[in-house]
């Protein structure tokens, strides 16, 4: 079921999904949508142009947190599977938990 690729999508254009090397401003110009994600957790690391979720995100319900910068916004809406999070403001540093809405942890 892919979607038909549009006469402005072709070689050496970039369909949705497909792994773009280079810089954020090279992903934009090469990716047919214009758009890209950045996959931390995919094989291999990198922007991945479209807006879909990363083929290896996080669950939610489950911490987002970026390894040594803690958490960033752009890092969960990224590789969370449904691009949402919520805050929880009870811990310091505030932790970001993947999922709109979902019950945060009580601090220890």
């Amino acid at each position: 079921s892919e979607p038909s690729s549009s006469p402005s999508c072709a070689a050496p254009k970039l369909a949705d999904g497909e792994f773009c090397a280079g810089s954020a401003a090279n992903c934009n110009a090469n990716c047919c949508s214009d758009t890209f994600r950045n996959c931390a957790l995919s094989d291999p690391p990198g922007r991945y142009c479209g807006t879909l979720p990363c083929d290896t995100c996080i669950a939610s319900e489950d911490l987002c947190n970026e390894a040594g910068t803690g958490n960033t916004a752009n890092y969960c809406r990224n590789n969370c599977c449904d691009g949402e999070f919520t805050i929880c403001n009870a811990f310091s540093p505030t932790r970001r938990y993947c999922g709109s809405n979902v019950p945060c942890p009580t601090p220890p």
